[in-house]
């Protein structure tokens, strides 16, 4: 709410400059804008919440958009006169230069959503403020100007632009250019020297030498070579995100403090607050134990949070099918079966509306999280092997968005050093290199690392699939598995955490 008064007072503002004559106007219009850009900046943006795919995915279609009336724009600039050979170069050329933008922009947003779901709660609205509504509004105003320039050049390619279509030809790719590289300069901290490149080969085309009311820049085929060479798409393997190298891990993580901070006994455990990013190239004193643990009925009892949520679904709906919760909690399967093909059953037995599907697909997806309760012994038991130089990071199977949400719910996010989650590891458990990616997420290897987890097939045969020590939460149940069992077994997750993190000789 506090936010309003800003995004109210920009658009009356700009009604009210309908009814004014130049200068006033323009005057503002221009004040409208400052206070409309300016309001997120000056009130702050805390509280709102951000949807890392929603907002990415947003803001790559408005790119798009724009690109995409640039090339329309391309089209009325040539109509009739395609026959010239000078026009139809220059379409030619205009094309490219959109298309190479496009992938200049594309080329590296492949983990654009991983980063912003990576970025803890407080600090992601930050991120989403100044990556996403300030500096996007630096490309998209650059694909405008030269959207423009090049609508004025088509229509006449022989003789020379005068200054404002001049200026926004070459000057609208070099803004565009410089907008993408500040935005991923802020999204992640790398500089896209390439882009940068391509920026300051379109600036000096943007002054030209004048005469009066027209000027010489360098004529539009050779200002449109020279983008298209310095401009082109990146195709070495760094601008493909890659999964297993550490700059692109795609993590929902927390540092406490340094490692080497907390071996120094300068830790500000236990339960620090203060979020920050995945551990990255820390150097450590000395190795630090690395403990690896399971989300769903390991830290949180997901199986009771089911139930619950199945109590509560069969009361509101089925009220008179005695046998409806114990057929959902098989139906489910511990989370094994696939949302969409038990929403699809759950439908049929309960011959609910066919509308009903997707409603009961996102519940089954995010509305069991509301059950979830963290057991104030595993809290404490988190904050014991932290203190003691452990680095905790959970590892498990699942979409980004449905564990994320348990992690803020249950106020988990707050009590470990990482999270690899399998979708956006692009690999599951047991598979080795989801378990070397949550190693690399907190700047550990695997050596004398332990795993805790309650499935024996994910879990445990992924611990002794890389020689590790595993503790396994057996939940009243046997274990059954013949070739590989665990170091130890648990009652709970506390009794699992102590076990795996005792003091052992050196």
């Amino acid at each position: 709410m506090h936010l309003v008064p800003s995004l109210l007072a920009g658009p009356c503002l700009v009604l009210i400059a309908a009814f004014l004559d130049a200068p006033y106007r323009e005057l503002v219009w221009i004040l409208a804008a400052l206070i409309d850009l300016g309001g997120p900046l000056v009130v702050g943006v805390g509280g709102l919440r951000v949807l890392p795919r929603y907002f990415v995915d947003r803001h790559g279609l408005i790119i798009i958009i724009a690109l995409g009336e640039s090339i329309a724009l391309v089209g009325t600039g040539a109509e009739g006169d395609l026959s010239q050979p000078g026009v139809l170069a220059a379409v030619v050329l205009a094309v490219l230069i959109a298309g190479q933008l496009w992938w200049s922009y594309f080329g590296l947003a492949d983990a654009a959503q991983a980063r912003l779901l990576s970025t803890p709660a407080e600090e992601r609205t930050r991120l989403a403020r100044d990556a996403y509504s300030y500096l996007h509004l630096l490309i998209v105003a650059g694909i405008v100007f030269f959207a423009l320039g090049v609508h004025v050049a088509i229509d006449n390619v022989v003789d020379p632009l005068h200054l404002l279509p001049a200026v926004a030809l070459t000057g609208g790719v070099a803004l565009a250019y410089a907008g993408d590289v500040a935005y991923r300069w802020r999204d992640h901290h790398r500089l896209a020297t390439d882009r940068l490149a391509a920026a300051a080969a379109s600036a000096p085309s943007s002054f030209p030498r004048c005469s009066h009311r027209l000027c010489s820049p360098s004529p539009y085929w050779w200002a449109s070579v020279r983008r298209t060479s310095y401009g082109r798409p990146d195709t070495t393997p760094r601008a493909q995100p890659n999964p297993k190298r550490s700059e692109y891990t795609p993590l929902l993580s927390r540092e406490t403090v340094p490692v080497a901070d907390r071996l120094a006994g300068r830790s500000d455990m236990p339960g620090s607050p203060h979020l920050g990013r995945t551990l990255r190239g820390v150097t450590t004193m000395r190795q630090v134990p690395l403990l690896m643990i399971d989300l769903d009925n390991t830290l949180v009892d997901r199986a009771a949070a089911f139930l619950a949520w199945a109590e509560a679904f069969c009361r509101d709906h089925v009220p008179d099918d005695e046998g409806a919760v114990a057929w959902l909690v098989e139906a489910d399967a511990d989370g094994y079966t696939p949302r969409d093909r038990l929403a699809q059953t759950a439908r049929d037995r309960f011959r609910l509306a066919p509308n009903a599907y997707a409603g009961l697909v996102n519940d089954l997806r995010g509305g069991m999280a509301d059950y979830l309760e963290l057991d104030p012994r595993v809290i404490d038991a988190l904050r014991r092997a932290r203190t003691a130089g452990w680095a905790v990071v959970i590892v498990t199977n699942g979409t980004v968005e449905q564990q994320h949400r348990k992690l803020q719910l249950t106020g988990l996010d707050a009590e470990v050093d990482a999270c690899v989650v399998s979708e956006a590891a692009g690999v599951k458990k047991p598979s080795p290199e989801i378990f070397q990616l949550a190693a690399r997420s907190a700047a550990e290897t695997l050596k004398g690392a332990w795993m805790v987890g309650d499935s024996a097939r994910a879990d445990i045969a992924g611990a002794h699939n890389l020689s590790l020590h595993s503790v396994w939460l057996h939940r009243g149940r046997p274990w059954l598995e013949e070739g590989f069992a665990p170091t130890r077994k648990a009652d709970n997750c506390q009794q699992a955490i102590d076990l795996a993190t005792a003091p052992r000789p050196v």
